[in-house]
């Protein structure tokens, strides 16, 4: 019953939105002659589209505290500590320099468990946030966007995004023809330059053959 009220509402704009959606990257791939990449990896996408979008954005966003860049841990560095006294000097300094640089790391210590207990109060309540959001959200489109006629829920936000991801996939199409056209005009400029120099070369070459070193005219 879905199916068949999907097909009743299916109208040409729906085609064009769906052909622009689907079959851009079939026509661009074409277009640049790969083909075949998009045919032997197009399913495994689709398959593997709802992982990218809910299970990897989740993990993204529980994982805030690791944005290292693969350097955790190398950003700072303690030092190779204080330089080692050659015998002279007060043993009483030497204990109030200890003290004070304990009392210093103390200090910083304090300072750093702060400044964490502050992101990570931050991370929790983004990520409370972001999920509260997103149940909002699919109530909205479950419970607030129905079809009182067919009683179908959630057609007004599919059609959105629909037309939404149609607009954004022609955008990119337009911008893989113009690449085409600029790669297109940047070979024939370099075919006239290459060909230019190959002119100058051969009549370079002639003269040379007509007049030869220590030839006098």
């Amino acid at each position: 019953a879905d199916i068949q009220g999907i097909m009743d509402n299916f109208n040409l704009v729906d085609a064009a939105a769906f052909v622009a959606s689907a079959g851009v990257f079939f026509l661009a791939s074409a277009l640049h002659c790969e083909l075949h990449h998009i045919v032997l990896s197009f399913v495994q996408y689709m398959a593997l589209l709802p992982t990218f979008v809910n299970i990897l954005n989740t993990y993204s966003f529980c994982n805030l505290h690791d944005l290292s860049w693969g350097t955790k841990g190398l950003e700072s560095s303690d030092g190779h500590g204080p330089k080692a006294g050659g015998g002279k000097g007060n043993f009483k300094d030497a204990v109030e320099k200890k003290k004070a640089e304990e009392a210093r790391k103390a200090k910083e210590a304090k300072i750093k468990d702060e400044m964490e207990g502050a992101f990570q109060r931050f991370r929790s309540t983004l990520l409370i946030f972001w999920l509260l959001c997103n149940l909002g959200f699919a109530y909205t489109i479950i419970v607030l966007d129905v079809n009182e006629a067919t009683g179908q829920q959630g057609l007004a936000y599919l059609k959105f995004l629909f037309y939404t991801v149609a607009v954004f996939n022609l955008v990119r199409l337009m911008g893989s023809i113009l690449f085409l056209f600029s790669s297109f005009k940047l070979k024939i400029f370099r075919c006239c330059i290459r060909g230019t120099m190959e002119e100058r070369i051969r009549a370079k070459a002639k003269r040379r053959s007509q007049h030869p070193p220590g030839h006098i005219v």
